[in-house]
């Protein structure tokens, strides 16, 4: 999870909950995405068959919509921070961070706690601002990808060769490689190392990055934007939009203009 550019919209609860030993709880379509940072004791999560554990050294994200259940192995005491994202993308699954222990960090969520509780002026912005926070400090715990770099040379013409043409339709691995003058596979190993996913993935990514940027600013029409970001069809460019960010792109548009709209509303 690229924690990095997460962007929240709004903040929907801050609490400190206690748990028995032994207690069982069973949510279902979780309304908001989720932080749980533990202060002491255990608990255990599993949705879909596999566990996540949060205790005083690992936070765990829980997503938007999934069905889970919550185990408390010793009694305890968590962080909960429920927020909701600004483009809801397609997790599906929980993460766990490594956290600690870090007194920064509960110092941090037991403020942001008194703030949320009091709710004085500018709570919301605070919280907001405690939360950006939290997640740097997750962030920067998390273990950096380093490729030497007589391993990045191999593919530095590959590189710039995706980033001159990333929304060109014919772009392959192939050609990456064979810009680089190595083989697919060898360079598919090589750029896994450096960022983490494999090239196409890589480059859809900033496929719909752009896709979005050009649908806020009203520059096209979304078949326009099909085009301009290199997708061979609107219904390629419609499935892999939906995949990346939750929504079509005409619900994308649609959201973006109602938006757009209620700023610009003159006061009744």
């Amino acid at each position: 999870m690229d924690l990095a550019s997460m962007k929240i919209s709004d903040i929907a609860l801050v609490i400190k909950v206690p748990q028995p030993e032994g207690s069982i709880c069973h949510f279902s379509n979780r309304s908001e995405s989720g932080l749980i940072f533990v202060e002491s004791g255990r608990l255990f999560y599993e949705h879909e068959g596999r566990q996540y554990l949060s205790d005083c050294d690992h936070a765990l994200f829980v997503p938007k919509g999934i069905n889970y259940t919550l185990k408390c192995l010793e009694k305890s005491m968590s962080y909960v921070v429920n927020f909701n994202l600004a483009s809801e993308g397609p997790c599906e699954t929980l993460f766990s961070f490594d956290s600690g222990p870090s007194q920064r960090l509960l110092a941090q969520l037991d403020r942001m706690n008194i703030i949320w509780t009091f709710r004085k002026q500018s709570y919301e912005l605070r919280c907001m601002s405690l939360l950006y926070d939290l997640l740097a400090i997750l962030d920067e715990k998390k273990p950096r990808k380093y490729l030497p770099k007589y391993k990045y040379d191999r593919i530095a013409c590959s590189i710039q060769y995706m980033e001159s043409h990333f929304d060109s339709p014919g772009i392959t691995n192939e050609a990456l490689a064979a810009a680089s003058e190595i083989s697919t596979v060898y360079f598919r190993k090589l750029f896994m190392e450096k960022y983490g996913v494999p090239p196409m993935r890589y480059i859809r990514q900033k496929r719909i990055e752009k896709a979005q940027a050009l649908l806020k600013n009203g520059y096209s029409s979304i078949t326009g934007v099909a085009e301009s970001t290199g997708f061979s069809s609107i219904y390629h460019f419609s499935k892999a939009f939906k995949l990346a960010t939750g929504i079509t792109p005409t619900e994308y548009l649609r959201q973006f203009n109602l938006k757009t709209a209620s700023v610009k509303k003159p006061p009744q």
